[in-house]
Formats: structure tokens, C-alpha cells, sequence
């Protein structure tokens, strides 16, 4: 069985702005430095959405002040080739991810 949580683009780039936000005040620069430092730019997961964004900005490749806006970017890319992909997946019964999440719940439920 098969459920899937949507929300308009507008609020999930709200979220994704609130998150990347606190990332980055928690840290993430630091923390993709130590990382760089033990297994190097190249590892394959710096490469992963935050990371990469934050590895180019400690080379100089991209300005501290444009790293948040970047990483939201990257993000809602993913986001929108993910929707595409599970849109086509016809099993996937669709909720609402904030107003209709007790539904969605009680869905899976009655399946059980």
C-alpha cells in the first residue's frame, strides 16, 4: 500500500528555507570542513544536497551570503523530479502533507 504526502511548492520552499537555515546556524560549515579535512572534497558524500553547496563555498567557488539560497535551490530541483516520478505511479493515494495527515493515517489503518 501506497501513500504520498504533497504540499504546494510555496510552503515547501517555506520548510526547506526553515531548515537550511537551521543547518546552517548549527554548523554546517564546520562540520563539512572536518569532514573535508578527514576524507577530502572528493568523498561521494559531500557530493549529496547541502554538502556539495557547502564544500563549494569553503573553496571560494561560492559566496558564504548565497549558501543558503543555493542549497533551497538544489533542494526544491529534487523535489520536483521526485513529485514527477512518483506521479506516475498510479497505487500512490495522495494526502494533503499538513491538512489531510490524520486522514492519511487513518488510511493506512483501516488497511492494517
Amino acid at each position: 500500500r501506497k501513500v504520498g504526502l504533497w504540499l504546494e511548492r510555496d510552503r515547501l520552499r517555506e520548510l526547506v528555507k526553515e531548515r537550511t537555515r537551521g543547518m546552517v546556524k548549527a554548523g554546517l560549515l564546520k562540520e563539512t570542513q572536518m569532514l573535508m579535512d578527514k576524507a577530502g572534497a572528493d568523498w561521494p558524500p559531500l557530493g549529496s544536497i547541502g554538502y556539495a553547496e557547502a564544500v563549494l563555498c569553503l573553496q571560494g567557488k561560492l559566496a558564504e551570503s548565497e549558501l543558503e539560497e543555493k542549497i533551497v535551490l538544489s533542494t526544491m530541483r529534487l523535489a520536483k523530479k521526485q513529485m514527477t516520478w512518483f506521479r506516475r505511479d498510479v497505487e500512490i493515494v495522495w494526502f494533503h502533507g499538513e491538512t489531510q495527515f490524520e486522514q492519511a493515517q487513518e488510511y493506512l489503518y483501516k488497511l492494517t
